[in-house]
């Protein structure tokens, strides 16, 4: 019988090696998979991550987020500071709402001490008028569109004939709720004279959404009282 040894350099040997070899290149293999695998997917984090980047940003490096949150939620433009907004000369035949049960008229305020542009809005709260009243001017859609701070300003005129009014409410509204002014100037005018009263306001895009108006309401309190309106300008004053 003879018998086969298989030496180092013998086909066991060299099949031993070729399944070693084997085995070493799928082990690197499989790391390298596993490597190209975590960082294909870092790198597509990466892409990801700048394509949102850019997708919420408007051009000029402000993410959409950031400035909705300031302002211009619905992508309104910002106007220019001191822009008006809204203008209205409260003489008769003008926009303003007047409540038919609530005694606020249109007259020319000249025989009482001060003038107006034609007519003012006017309330006598008398004896013979024992009610309050009410006027509003709706702010349509699209007007103020922008959140941020604007001011309102008019005319107030104090008849000569009867003490200035001692109770009302007069201001930008959203919904039927006035707003909270965050700053005034509303001085009481001298008999037979008038002042300018100003109110300045940071409206919301929420307020804006429920809808925009500026109202004067004049409060019966059982006194001779009356008070003219005049000139309402609404502006932009960031």
């Amino acid at each position: 019988m003879q018998l086969n040894f298989w030496t180092l350099n013998g086909p066991r040997a060299k099949g031993a090696a070729l399944v070693e070899h084997g085995i070493l290149v799928g082990l690197i293999a499989v790391v390298a998979i596993g490597a190209v695998s975590q960082l294909g997917g870092k790198v597509s984090e990466t892409f990801m991550f700048a394509t949102e980047e850019v997708a919420m940003t408007d051009g000029d490096g402000v993410v959409q987020g950031e400035k909705d949150a300031n302002g211009g939620a619905d992508g309104a433009a910002e106007p220019a500071p001191g822009a008006t907004m809204e203008q209205d000369s409260f003489d008769e035949g003008t926009p303003l709402n007047v409540a038919s049960n609530r005694r606020l008229v249109f007259l020319d305020p000249s025989p009482y001490g001060f003038s107006g542009s034609n007519s003012s809005v006017h309330h006598a709260n008398t004896a013979s008028r024992e009610t309050s009243g009410l006027a509003w001017l709706e702010i349509p859609d699209g007007k103020i569109t922008y959140p941020g701070r604007y001011e309102a300003s008019l005319i107030v005129g104090n008849f000569n004939n009867k003490p200035f009014i001692s109770q009302y409410e007069l201001g930008m509204r959203s919904g039927e709720n006035y707003l909270t002014s965050v700053a005034s100037n509303m001085p009481v005018p001298a008999s037979g004279s008038t002042e300018v009263w100003t109110m300045s306001y940071e409206i919301t895009q929420e307020q804006i959404d429920a809808g925009l108006s500026f109202a004067i309401d004049v409060i019966y309190d059982g006194q001779n009282h009356n008070a003219s309106f005049d000139d309402l300008e609404i502006v932009y004053a960031p």
